[in-house]
């Protein structure tokens, strides 16, 4: 290496650390680099930019949203599908003792009905999550449109006003 490029390096090096380091300049160089970049562009550009910005993520949001349904839906139907098998147990139970079964028979079914309430009980955690997940899914969704809209009459509004 030559020496110009080993100073041209360590001045470089220098500069990212003095940045790095020095929270005074790197509000300095924060303000000033937002106003260039402000001034580089008009409110108008950046409106638009922004609206292209939220339009570019409804699809993935959309998808977002539907799946989150479809589990919700999924889950929905496991709980279904994990009481209707514990009713089933109940029944077994039930008709066990009028038949005299014995104890250890009894002691099986109170166990396969305990692991199905326990199944019931994390399958609802997790339909609990999921339709969590759903609705927030949902409101980042609407949320969007509700800005989407906005920078569109943004931009509408400043093409229907003269130009000053």
């Amino acid at each position: 290496m030559t020496p110009g490029t080993i100073i041209t390096i360590a001045a470089l090096v220098g500069l990212v650390v003095l940045v790095w380091k020095w929270d005074a300049l790197r509000q300095l160089l924060r303000i000033k680099g937002s106003q260039a970049v402000a001034s580089g562009t008009t409110a108008v550009e950046r409106n638009k930019d922004r609206y292209k910005q939220l339009k570019a993520l409804l699809p993935a949001q959309r998808t977002n949203v539907a799946n989150c349904m479809a589990t919700v839906d999924d889950v929905t139907k496991e709980l279904g599908e994990a009481e209707k098998a514990l009713d089933t147990i109940k029944d077994e139970y039930k008709t066990a003792t009028e038949m005299g079964a014995s104890e250890a028979a009894l002691d099986t079914l109170g166990k396969r009905f305990e692991a199905g309430e326990q199944k019931v009980d994390r399958i609802k955690g997790r339909l609990a999550e999921a339709k969590s997940a759903s609705d927030e899914a949902q409101a980042a969704l609407d949320s969007t449109i509700e800005s989407i809209k906005a920078f569109g009459d943004k931009i509408e509004d400043t093409r229907a006003s003269p130009a000053t």
